[in-house]
């Protein structure tokens, strides 16, 4: 058989996040860098960090809700390779420690208007209602319930090619693409309701995921990135690319 991957996610969020009309302004409280500054990239490095509070709590001023809790009302994914193929879904899904985040590069290439990042993460835990039905290797896996998963360190790169649109006469970026890879180190798992209750059969797929974990990780995160890159593009580039390039990177003549 030809090996096939493809990954398919959906991810809905309530419109009110997603969904961002009219002009907005970056926040008084907010960090201001100006793309005409030569150390224009150590002020976005700095900004990183000076920003983690208000993410933490939220920015209701952009519509961007707190990042840790993080909540997601359901995510869909869907895989078929040689060796895993299932489709999942998940509900009420909350995820904390997306506040542990630490950029080590953020660079914005003025000219070419491309951003580039570099993160590291620290423990990531997400819990959430599952089903799934598929195969793991040569076992096959179905069942609903409670899942709970940690991610206890990961690494992280973003790359995205924005571009410069006009909206009633005001200049604002876009992003044209998206990529987001991420290095996952350790991972915890436990999915209650496997198999509806059977233990044996569920402890025999359960010792699978365990002793090939990391390869499920490989196979199964093009899809997570995916998943990820609609989620940052989704709340946070499309909430802050409401506000007019001239306001969110301004010229130091500019500055009021």
């Amino acid at each position: 058989m030809l090996f096939k991957k493809l990954p398919i996610f959906v991810i809905l969020l309530f419109a009110n996040i997603c969904v961002i009309l009219g002009e907005r302004d970056l926040p008084a409280y907010y960090p201001r860098c100006y793309r005409d500054d030569p150390d224009l990239n150590q002020c976005l490095l700095n900004a990183t960090e000076q920003v983690r509070p208000f993410l933490q709590k939220g920015v209701p001023e952009l519509n961007v809700p707190p990042i840790s809790p993080f909540y997601v009302p359901e995510v869909n994914l869907q895989l078929g390779t040689d060796s895993i193929s299932y489709k999942s879904s998940l509900t009420n899904v909350t995820v904390t420690g997306l506040d542990t985040y630490k950029f080590t590069k953020f660079d914005f290439d003025v000219k070419k208007l491309l951003f580039t990042g570099a993160v590291t993460m620290g423990k990531i835990n997400i819990k959430g209602n599952y089903s799934i039905k598929g195969k793991i290797l040569t076992v096959p896996i179905e069942g609903k319930g409670q899942l709970d998963t940690t991610v206890v360190s990961s690494n992280g790169s973003l790359v995205q090619q924005a571009k410069l649109v006009t909206r009633r006469g005001k200049t604002y970026l876009e992003s044209e693409k998206t990529k987001i890879h991420i290095d996952v180190g350790e991972v915890q798992s436990k999915m209650d309701g496997l198999f509806d209750g059977n233990e044996v059969l569920a402890k025999a797929a359960d010792n699978v995921i365990k002793e090939n974990l990391q390869e499920i990780v490989e196979e199964v995160k093009p899809a997570v990135e995916e998943v990820f890159t609609q989620i940052m593009e989704g709340i946070l580039f499309k909430s802050v690319y409401r506000i007019p390039y001239e306001k969110l990177y301004p010229l130091h003549n500019q500055k009021s």
